[in-house]
């Protein structure tokens, strides 16, 4: 995909640093002026434009081979069709891409530059990704202060179109009210019909071809209530995961309710897997008598095997096409450890999406491992992407001096003042 652009990353690299200049500028101002309280606000401006100025540089290990790279809480991820890997970093709002060589990239998101729209290039609230068959992207893009949620599709030229938008957060407007797209848009998955599914706080919706948003279950009001009804009647909880299958059934990782849900091609909801205990059991047995904690991300393989990102376990569970339930990868311990080993014998740390290529790989988001893992169909787990560690965190600037006799900020108001003859904030009489 060709959505990385030098130049421009370039010009807002440089563009930030000028910002330093500035604010050094005014530091010197302001130390002239003796006013203490000024120059310490300053130097916290000065922070945040180094900050800023880094940011623009790109993610830590761009370019290079993908496990030597920063990938910082890594939340969702999705492979295409020629087993390109993205990466979705929630906490960074940025999308990598790590090619079949192993080289890693920001495509979207702080860094990078997405065509004349440039709306990906400073986004904030990227929630997931999803590929179809012709090369395209799909970006989920959850509302932010008063900005709307979108869902942004990248062609393989790089063109970027907004599929949907919820419009601006309102208080007299409910979330996903006439035929808007949900505000807090988590996840989403493109079904065989070529529409694009998508779930928020309390709902699934479904975007259609021509434009038609509709909701297919849930709504404003969370909860678990509904099973074996019209899926439009029933009640979710923070759904956090997606998946369609080839006969356009739809599964909903239903995380509050620590289950996950299928709404049938007929418009039929019911509960897989999860009996609404946050635990770890039920291995071996039937999937809706096992317990589950926080399901996050869910996937098919091609065969109608379902896998789900049992994030509280920190395990990886599959339900096979009979409906018996196994833990796949992940032995319980919130640690890093097991590479290139048996994946059951793993240490996950909350692991958050999932995704399965066309060979049956298995790739997971382990998200406060700061790493992607992948699982063979020979169950031997790696490491593909990221070295574990995090973004250094600048110091927060100090809190100003206590008033010093002569400082400026200090000096009583004059006789005229108010407030003459009392004592200002932080002086001792």
């Amino acid at each position: 995909m060709h959505v990385k652009s030098t130049a421009p990353s370039r010009q807002r690299f440089e563009a930030g640093y000028v910002e330093i200049d500035v604010v050094l500028a005014d530091i010197r101002a302001v130390a002239a002026s003796r006013r203490l309280d000024r120059v310490f606000g300053v130097v916290a401006q000065l922070a945040l434009a180094m900050m800023s100025a880094a940011a623009f540089a790109g993610m830590p290990g761009d370019d290079g081979p993908a496990i030597h790279a920063q990938v910082h809480a890594p939340g969702n991820v999705a492979v295409d069709s020629k087993g390109k890997l993205y990466i979705v970093q929630r906490k960074d709002n940025v999308v990598r891409e790590v090619a079949r060589n192993g080289t890693i990239t920001t495509i979207a998101g702080s860094g990078a530059s997405v065509s004349s729209a440039g709306v990906l290039a400073s986004s904030k609230g990227l929630q997931d990704i999803a590929t179809d068959a012709n090369g395209n992207l799909y970006i989920a893009q959850a509302a932010y202060v008063d900005r709307p949620s979108y869902v942004r599709e990248v062609s393989p030229s790089g063109a970027v179109t907004t599929v949907a938008s919820s419009g601006p957060p309102s208080p007299t407007r409910q979330s996903g009210e006439a035929g808007a797209l949900a505000y807090a848009v988590s996840a989403l998955a493109i079904g065989p019909d070529h529409a694009l599914y998508v779930v928020d706080d309390g709902r699934c919706q479904k975007l259609s071809a021509n434009g038609t948003i509709t909701t297919l279950t849930g709504g404003p009001v969370l909860g678990y209530e509904g099973d074996d009804g019209p899926a439009i009647r029933a009640k979710l909880n923070m759904p956090g995961g997606i998946a369609v299958s080839p006969n356009g059934d739809i599964y909903i990782a239903d995380t509050g309710n620590h289950r996950v849900r299928k709404i049938s091609s007929k418009g039929v909801i019911s509960t897989v897997a999860g009996n609404g205990v946050p635990d770890y059991s039920g291995d071996n047995g039937p999937a809706m008598a096992a317990t589950l904690y926080r399901p996050a991300g869910i996937a098919l393989d091609h065969r109608g095997n379902l896998y789900i990102a049992d994030s509280g376990n920190h395990r990886i569970r599959k339900v096979s096409t009979s409906g018996i339930i196994s833990t796949v990868a992940g032995n319980g311990a919130a640690a890093y450890a097991g590479d290139d080993g048996p994946a059951i014998e793993a240490a996950l740390y909350y692991p958050s999406g999932i995704a399965l290529d066309d060979h049956d790989n298995l790739y997971i988001a382990d998200t406060y491992n700061n790493r992607v893992r992948k699982v063979s169909p020979f169950g031997v787990i790696t490491t593909v992407a990221g070295n574990g560690s995090e973004p250094l965190r600048p110091t927060p600037p100090p809190a100003p001096p206590p008033c010093m006799p002569g400082s400026v900020r200090c000096t009583p108001p004059p006789p005229s003042s108010p407030l003459a003859g009392s004592t200002p904030p932080g002086t001792h009489p």
